[in-house]
C-alpha cells in the first residue's frame, strides 16, 4: 500500500467511529462535491423555475435554458448521488481500519439525514435529494460485505430494469397516441402564452403556508406510494449510488495513479455517449420513444465525465490552490445545499423580494454562480476557524450523540495541510 494512502487512512487505536479530520479528507472528493452543489444550484435557478415570456428576450433565455440543460440536467445531481456512495465506502472502510462497529452509527447517520432532508424539502425550495439518500443509503449497509464486482453487477440490473420499464411505458404510450393535430404541432400560440403567464402568477401568489402544506401532501404521498420506490429510488438513483460505491470500493479518487487509465477511459467514454446522447435527445425531443434510451445513458455519462476530467485536472499542482474555494465550498456540502434552498426563499417568497416568475434563466444563471461565489468566499473563512459546516456539525452531534467540538484542532493551522494541498495524491501532480 503507497504511503501516502497509509498516511491519509491512519488506523486509530480507539475503535469508535467519529468524524473525518482535515488530516483524513481527499481534497478531490471535495472539490467534485463543491462542483455538484454549483451544478445543482445552477438547475435549481433556471429550469426548476418559470420564466416570464418576453418577445426581446427570448432568444437568450433560451439558449441560456438550453445551454444548462445540456450541460447539466440531472447531471450534477447524479454527481452529488455518486460522491454520496462513494463517501460511504470511505467511511466503511474508515471503520473497518478502527475495528469500530459501523452499522448502527451508520443507521443513525441516516435517520438524522432523513430529519434534515426532510425539514429542508418541507420549509425551503429544496432537499429532495436528502431525504432519497437517507433511504437508499440503508441499501449500502446491506451490500457492506459484498465485492465489488457484485457491487457492479446490482447496479447494471437495476438500471435496466428502471431504464427497462420507463421503455415500455414510452412505447407504449407512443404507440395507443393519436396522431398530432395542427393545432398540437404548431409553435406556442397566444393561448398557451397566456396560460404559462397565468401559471406563473398562480405560483406568485401561492403563500408560504400553501407551499408548506403542499410539500407535506406530497411528501407523505410519495413515501406511502409504490411508484415512488420503483421510479424515484431504484430506477433513478440507486443504480448511481452503486457506482460510487463500487468506486469508493476500488478505492479510485484514493490512488489517482494507480487508477489514471481507467480514470482516463470514463472521461472519454462519458464524453463521447455523454454529448452525442444528450444531442440524440434535443434532436428527437419527446417523439421517437428511443429517445429515452439515449438519454438514460447520456446523463449519468456525462456525469461520469465530470467526475473523471475534474480529479485528473485537480491532480494538476498549479490549479490545486486555485480550486481552494471550491474545495472549502465541497467540506461544507451539507450546510452550503441546504442555505441554496433557504436564499430561494428569500428571493421567490412573497415575505421576501417576491421575484418568482420575474426573471429568466440568464439572469438565474447569474444569481447562481454569484451566490455560489459568495458561499465558497465564507467557506473559506469559516473554515480558518472551525471543524465543520453548522449543519456538519449538527449532523455528526446528533448521530454520534455526543457534542463534538465545532472549534479548529489547531486554529490557523488545523487547516494549513489543506490549504498547501497535501492532501492530494503526491506522485501525480504536475510541477508546472
Amino acid at each position: 500500500m503507497p504511503d501516502h494512502v497509509d498516511r491519509r487512512t491512519a488506523v486509530d487505536a480507539s475503535p469508535t467511529i467519529g468524524p473525518v479530520g482535515v488530516s483524513e479528507r481527499i481534497g478531490t472528493l471535495d472539490i467534485l462535491r463543491g462542483v455538484a452543489i454549483l451544478g445543482m444550484l445552477l438547475v435549481n435557478m433556471t429550469e426548476d423555475l418559470p420564466w416570464p415570456i418576453k418577445p426581446w428576450d427570448d432568444g437568450a433565455n433560451e439558449a441560456a435554458a438550453q445551454l444548462v440543460s445540456i450541460l447539466g440536467s440531472n447531471k450534477f445531481i447524479n454527481l452529488f448521488t455518486l460522491l454520496f456512495g462513494l463517501g460511504v465506502a470511505l467511511q466503511m472502510r474508515r471503520a473497518a481500519r478502527r475495528g469500530a462497529p459501523f452499522a448502527l452509527r451508520y443507521s443513525r447517520r441516516l435517520l438524522v439525514l432523513l430529519l434534515i432532508g426532510g425539514a429542508t424539502f418541507l420549509f425551503t425550495w429544496q432537499g429532495w435529494i436528502l431525504i432519497v439518500f437517507a433511504y437508499l443509503g440503508f441499501v449500502l449497509l446491506l451490500l457492506r460485505n459484498r465485492a465489488p464486482r457484485t457491487i457492479l453487477l446490482v447496479a447494471s440490473v437495476l438500471w435496466l430494469f428502471g431504464n427497462g420499464r420507463e421503455l415500455v411505458h414510452n412505447f407504449s404510450e407512443q404507440s395507443t397516441a393519436l396522431s398530432p393535430t395542427v393545432e398540437e404541432t404548431e409553435p406556442q400560440t397566444a393561448r398557451e402564452r397566456v396560460r404559462d403567464e397565468q401559471r406563473v402568477q398562480a405560483g406568485a401568489e401561492r403563500s408560504y403556508g400553501e407551499r408548506i402544506t403542499g410539500r407535506a401532501a406530497g411528501l407523505l404521498g410519495s413515501l406511502s406510494s409504490l411508484e415512488f420506490y420503483l421510479e424515484e429510488l431504484i430506477g433513478e438513483q440507486l443504480p448511481i449510488l452503486l457506482l460510487g460505491f463500487y468506486v469508493g470500493r476500488r478505492r479510485i479518487l484514493e490512488d489517482v495513479g494507480l487508477h489514471r487509465r481507467f480514470i482516463q477511459n470514463a472521461m472519454w467514454w462519458g464524453l463521447g455517449l455523454g454529448f452525442v446522447g444528450t444531442a440524440t435527445v434535443k434532436l428527437v425531443r419527446t417523439g421517437p420513444w428511443y429517445g429515452s434510451i439515449w438519454y438514460s445513458v447520456a446523463t449519468p455519462a456525462v456525469c461520469f465525465f465530470y467526475a473523471s476530467a475534474i480529479t485528473l485536472f485537480t491532480q494538476r499542482r498549479a490549479w490545486q490552490a486555485r480550486l481552494g474555494p471550491i474545495a472549502a465550498a465541497g467540506r461544507m456540502a451539507l450546510t452550503n445545499y441546504v442555505l441554496h434552498g433557504a436564499i430561494q426563499v428569500l428571493l421567490f417568497e412573497q415575505f421576501g423580494l417576491g421575484l418568482y416568475g420575474q426573471f429568466g434563466p440568464l439572469v438565474g444563471i447569474v444569481l447562481a454562480v454569484f451566490t455560489f461565489a459568495v458561499q465558497a468566499l465564507m467557506s473559506v473563512w469559516w473554515l480558518r476557524y472551525f471543524q465543520f459546516g453548522p449543519l456538519e456539525w449538527l449532523w455528526r452531534t446528533m448521530a454520534y450523540a455526543k457534542l463534538e467540538p465545532m472549534r479548529a484542532k489547531r486554529g490557523l493551522a488545523a487547516n494549513a495541510a489543506y490549504a498547501s494541498n497535501q492532501l492530494f495524491d503526491p506522485r501525480e501532480t504536475d510541477r508546472n
